[in-house]
């Protein structure tokens, strides 16, 4: 299993200028060279990340949702795409559902459930 710090390791500690100059959408403008999406760092290196780099991601995904879940925040919803994982400076990963997303879909118990094929 990947350690925490391994999102942070996975990454350059510096930020392609290209990435930082307009195209990455924060909620503010001093954060904005601070996080890119997945897909962002996926199309500027021009490669796959590797397994080590991928579970990174996804053991911090699962610390964000759990931080999610302790706050009582709404649910995030799915993340439908390399877009949507936002990966920030200091190793963080977030989920930031596109705009207009509503919840993901739950059951009974009002929890969301993964059916085998997900």
């Amino acid at each position: 299993m990947a350690r925490a710090g391994a999102a942070a390791e996975a990454l350059p500690g510096d930020w392609p200028r290209e990435a930082a100059a307009g195209d990455v959408s924060c909620r503010r403008e001093d954060e904005a060279r601070d996080a890119l999406s997945l897909e962002q760092i996926l199309r500027l290196y021009n490669q796959p990340i590797n397994e080590e780099q991928a579970w990174a991601v996804c053991y911090q995904c699962c610390g964000s949702l759990r931080a999610r879940a302790r706050r009582r925040d709404t649910p995030a919803a799915r993340a439908e795409a390399a877009s949507h994982v936002r990966i920030w400076k200091d190793g963080a990963v977030t989920l930031e559902p596109p705009s207009g997303a509503s919840p993901p879909a739950a059951g009974k118990s009002g929890r969301s459930h993964c059916t085998e094929t997900e």
